[in-house]
């Protein structure tokens, strides 16, 4: 529950900056997606220091919500580079991937 609120709030906060900047209609620059992405991380982790309670009832805080979600990052991180290491042994190609006749 905790991840799939800190995920809404993180993507309408996005969202709303990508708005105000005028950025849905051609892209992101670097310099603004390394701000959502801040932007996203200190949110995502404040929700998960509110939502996610420690034995005692407390809530975690921000410090441990931001080590939950780095946790968070960094197996979603391996989890996609073994599938796409697991894709490139295999040879499947991306949807994404440019096809040329």
């Amino acid at each position: 529950l905790a991840a799939f609120i800190g995920f809404i709030v993180a993507l309408l906060a996005t969202f709303v900056i990508q708005l105000a900047t005028g950025t849905l209609q051609y892209g992101l620059t670097w310099p603004l997606f390394i701000l959502l992405l801040v932007v996203a991380f200190i949110l995502q982790s404040g929700v998960y220091g509110l939502i996610i309670k420690d034995a005692e009832g407390h809530p975690l805080g921000f410090g441990k919500g931001a080590l939950v979600f780095l946790i968070q990052l960094v197996i979603g991180t391996i989890i996609l580079v073994a599938l796409g290491l697991l894709f490139a042994v295999l040879g499947v190609h991306s949807p994404w991937q440019m096809q040329t006749p």
